[in-house]
């Protein structure tokens, strides 16, 4: 009977849990052209979070606990672009 409620428990605290993180995704392009741009590396330094735009120029990061956060976005040939980013958690 134990296990039961144990497991019970975690199956009704997993969705609460999972609801306190966020996700944070979008789309790389040039801004002259509109083209995506792959192997764009956008990083939360602070958190230690990372992600790699695809072919289409889309990158998802998931796990990232609500606050102000600076993001970085870099890759060769274009200047670095740093932002604040607030999620909300």
């Amino acid at each position: 009977m134990r296990f039961y409620f144990t497991f019970l428990l975690a199956v009704l605290l997993f969705p609460t849990a999972l609801k306190a993180q966020n996700q944070l995704s979008g789309n790389i392009r040039d801004s002259k052209s509109g083209k995506p741009l792959s192997g764009v590396k956008i990083s939360i330094p602070d958190l230690g979070l990372s992600a790699t735009s695809d072919s289409l120029g889309a990158y998802f990061m998931k796990n990232i606990p609500g606050g102000s956060y600076p993001i970085a976005v870099s890759t060769t040939g274009y200047a670095t672009k740093l932002e604040i980013i607030v999620l909300k958690g």
